[in-house]
């Protein structure tokens, strides 16, 4: 039982590592660029970013595209994908958002060759939630201790977790 105990303990201890499809650590980033250029020429060079019908069938340019590429590598949309970046094209700026500091290097570097001189690199820089929703979304642990309802549902968690342990002879 002691065991059990201890297993347990460590578990909830631990914090788990959220990850992306290429298995880095989320971290989520935004790329900045400045435009040189139109932005439907920006949007012309960066077409091979995303194949497909790139106007959605209405003959209008995006504002906002998304940098689809499947396991095999074929940029067609219409299978499973991976969404390496989310593109936001603005009159004189170009913003894509990650979810790692490697695919905001290969966004960087894919732009650059994409676009040359007709964009500027600004910065990567990491991507925080307003204020507002990070202390909408933050217990405290004075908080957590006064609060029956959250006490009773982590008893509960754990319990669970107990439950699921296969079964030990320690």
């Amino acid at each position: 039982m002691r065991c059990v105990f201890w297993t347990i303990t460590e578990r909830l201890a631990e914090k788990p590592e959220i990850c992306n499809a290429d298995g880095d650590s989320f971290e989520p980033f935004q790329v900045k660029w400045k435009l040189n250029c139109p932005r439907s020429e920006a949007l012309e060079a960066l077409r091979p970013l995303h194949k497909g019908d790139f106007t959605n069938g209405r003959g209008v340019e995006p504002l906002k595209f998304h940098w689809l590429v499947t396991a095999e590598g074929d940029q067609s949309p219409d299978q499973k994908s991976t969404v390496l970046a989310h593109f936001k094209v603005g009159e004189q700026s170009l913003t894509a958002h990650v979810n790692s500091r490697r695919r905001a290097e290969i966004a960087r570097v894919r732009v650059q060759d994409l676009l040359g001189d007709r964009v500027t690199f600004e910065e990567i820089c990491e991507e925080t939630p307003p204020q507002e929703a990070r202390e909408q979304h933050t217990i405290t642990e004075q908080e957590s201790a006064s609060s029956p309802e959250l006490q009773a549902h982590l008893k509960s968690t754990v319990l669970e977790k107990l439950v699921r342990l296969p079964n030990s002879n320690a």
